[in-house]
């Protein structure tokens, strides 16, 4: 949630899952698709939650109660994205019809259609802006739209594979992108329509499966990618550098994302199981200073940045 406070799921049971951060504890189900749930998200209030599914439909939900609000009907194909964009009023979709649309976030009026794509589009998402929709697709190509006329601005090409994932900077000036060819991407979103001329981005490599999920941190300096090779990877957004593995996984990692304030990753693995990892120092220090059982040596605590005040 954007406070941080939560964490919604989604499943191939049919349901979404909305648990409190903090403890893990199971707060109430989203119960309504007649099939999968690939996709979920909160609206930037915290109020509504989106929920795209393999049933041909999204929902629209109350984040507080569960209560299912409207139902967002006009795909052909199944859904496999869907976000809110910077304001709460618009909701853009993937689907597998080949199509991306806009939808009236409080009526669930559907707005335009943004066609373009060869084949089903895997991920969308908003700029941080609001001013441009990015989406992704089994044609193996990212494409990049004006949010409130539905024009296509440019392409992104050289993917070799699906693109499975798709996200802005928080600054919106790169976007990268996940895909089934075992590689993400950054793109330099300045320079305009040229293929092959954008001079910002750059391969991000090391893994030996698909990349499922992209996500960067809320300080725009790193990235999270998870994939089929079963862990969730971290990366210096500006060189990219991988700086860390999370590893904890037994099967297919499907999604990676940063809590509001950086400081942890949710990973949700195939299995059905989400693991929650720290990235602050502070913690990270509670948590080893909670398993230790002895004092760490000099060696140690220069190696791990603890410092004796004694």
């Amino acid at each position: 949630s954007p406070d941080g406070e939560r964490i919604v799921t989604a499943s191939d049971d049919r349901t979404g899952k909305v648990w409190d951060a903090n403890t893990g504890q199971e707060l109430f189900t989203l119960k309504g698709h007649e099939d999968a749930v690939t996709s979920v998200a909160y609206s930037p209030d915290g109020e509504r939650i989106v929920t795209a599914s393999d049933d041909k439909t999204a929902k629209v939900w109350d984040a507080n109660t569960g209560q299912e609000l409207f139902t967002l009907i006009g795909h052909e194909g199944w859904f496999v994205s869907a976000v809110y964009n910077v304001d709460g009023q618009r909701i853009v979709t993937g689907n597998e019809d080949r199509t991306a649309r806009v939808w009236d976030a409080d009526t669930g009026q559907e707005l335009f259609t943004l066609t373009g794509h060869d084949s089903g589009v895997r991920s969308v998402a908003y700029s941080p802006d609001g001013q441009q929709i990015v989406t992704g697709g089994e044609d193996n190509i990212v494409r990049v739209w004006d949010a409130k006329m539905g024009t296509e601005l440019f392409t992104l090409k050289g993917h070799e594979d699906w693109v499975l994932s798709v996200a802005y900077s928080p600054d919106g000036q790169q976007i990268v992108t996940g895909s089934w060819d075992e590689t993400a991407k950054v793109w330099d979103v300045k320079t305009g329509t040229e293929l092959f001329t954008l001079t910002g981005y750059m391969f991000l490599t090391g893994y030996d499966s698909e990349v499922l999920s992209v996500a960067w941190s809320p300080d725009g300096q790193q990235i999270v990618t998870a994939s089929t090779d079963k862990t969730a990877k971290v990366w210096d957004a500006k060189t990219g550098t991988e700086l860390f593995t999370l590893t904890g996984h037994d099967v297919p990692v499907r999604s990676a994302v940063y809590s509001p304030n950086g400081k942890r990753i949710a990973t949700a693995g195939s299995d059905g199981i989400v693991q929650i990892y720290t990235t602050d120092m502070d913690e990270l220090l509670q948590i080893a200073e909670s398993r230790v059982t002895r004092q760490l040596t000099t060696e140690e605590k220069e190696k791990y940045g603890v410092l004796d005040w004694n």
